[in-house]
């Protein structure tokens, strides 16, 4: 077993994108050599050749889910690497996909944030598949002093947009072939959703699972990713439909702020829109000035947690979020963090703790104790740390 200090790393991803920073730089507070491989395919700064690569000695090639296609040159340099995955919030399969040329992903060792990902990974034969959920990172979300100027305030996308893409340009030619017939399953969902006529928009993603499993012969590696790249597509036009049906029902019974791009043209109802906010320091300063901060998590993963559930509470802000499996594992429900499954009971919680402002002091307060005890960036490094020594990677 090696001194962490002594682990060579090199990590590829998209060097803009938050999740892979703060994974990259709790490896460096870790003692670890970390080199970054940027999107371009250069390693700090230039293209490695294969003489520099072997000389790094890396232990392995870390990647989250936004690693694009590599060059052929660095495919091959790379390929004799172990790969280390950390699959985040997004939808998984693209990263899969993209991979799929390049390194047989089913022997990469992989790390999930959901449990219900994890299971089907593992029924795909991938073989070494655990779960490591997201987590905050306390040197940017701090707990300062702050005064309430919004009651209720949702910070994220509508995720129309991004649906969008993947249905008329980038990921098109891999969805599923039989996805046009589920297209009524979709549309019958919003319409519900939009009614107001069912609560849980999981059970809905789960009724069109079934139906494009029933459709998609699954023996080959193809038909899983495209069944994969389905079932993101409607968890994405879910996710849409759910956070605007939320959205507006809050709408009608308090002052609502929604922060976040690509909102202009949905159909919210009367709220107080404003611009996207960096990740960070100016993130925890809106959760901080919030008495209320809603989150509606995304569909197309059925259990994971985004990183609200870990940011807000390390602000020593207060969250109401949607009810996810697996929680109970990660944190005390309603004691710090509050739970809703359905927009109803979203309001009736609203008015409950709008009324009760000590309590949420106290519930935010157990919940930022919690976070940083369990559930920082450098607790979830460690984690997977000693897991790769477990499997000899280290």
């Amino acid at each position: 077993m090696e001194a962490t200090s002594k682990i060579k790393i090199i990590a590829a991803g998209d060097v803009r994108n938050y999740f892979f920073l703060e994974a990259v730089s709790a490896f460096k507070r870790h003692g670890c050599t970390v080199a970054c491989l940027d999107m371009e395919g250069r390693l700090e700064g230039k293209r490695p050749s294969r003489t520099e690569v072997e000389k790094f000695s890396p232990h392995f090639v870390f990647v989250t889910n936004d690693i694009r296609p590599l060059s052929e040159p660095l495919r091959e340099i790379l390929s004799k690497c172990i790969w280390v995955s950390w699959l985040g919030e997004r939808p998984i399969w693209p990263y899969l996909w993209r991979l799929r040329p390049d390194l047989g992903f089913t022997d990469a060792i992989h790390f999930v944030s959901d449990r219900e990902v994890q299971k089907q990974l593992v029924q795909d034969e991938f073989r070494e598949v655990h779960f490591l959920p997201l987590a905050s990172n306390p040197s940017k979300f701090l707990k300062k002093r702050s005064s309430i100027v919004r009651q209720v305030c949702f910070v994220g996308s509508p995720m129309a947009r991004e649906a969008k893409i993947m249905r008329d340009r980038r990921y098109r030619w891999i969805l599923h072939e039989e996805l046009v017939s589920t297209e009524v399953l979709i549309r019958k969902a919003l319409t519900q959703i939009s009614n107001g006529h069912w609560q849980s928009p999981l059970a809905q993603v789960e009724e069109i699972e079934k139906k494009i499993a029933c459709q998609c012969n699954e023996t080959t590696c193809w038909k899983r990713l495209a069944r994969m790249a389905s079932i993101s597509y409607v968890g994405l036009r879910l996710t849409n439909g759910f956070r605007k049906r939320c959205i507006h029902h809050l709408s009608e019974s308090f002052e609502m702020h929604v922060i976040g791009s690509n909102w202009e043209t949905e159909s919210i109802g009367n709220c107080v829109l404003g611009p996207p906010v960096k990740y960070g320091a100016s993130l925890s300063h809106i959760y901080r000035d919030t008495a209320l901060n809603i989150n509606v998590s995304s569909q197309h993963l059925p259990s994971a947690l985004n990183s609200r559930p870990f940011d807000v509470p390390c602000s020593g802000a207060f969250l109401i979020t949607d009810y996810r499996h697996f929680m109970e594992e990660l944190i005390d429900l309603e004691e710090e963090i509050v739970t809703y499954k359905n927009e109803e009971e979203l309001v009736d919680k609203c008015k409950f703790y709008l009324e009760h402002p000590s309590l949420r002091l106290r519930i935010a307060a157990a919940g930022r104790k919690r976070v940083l005890k369990q559930h920082t960036y450098d607790h979830r490094i460690l984690t997977m740390m000693t897991c790769l020594r477990k499997l000899g990677v280290v």
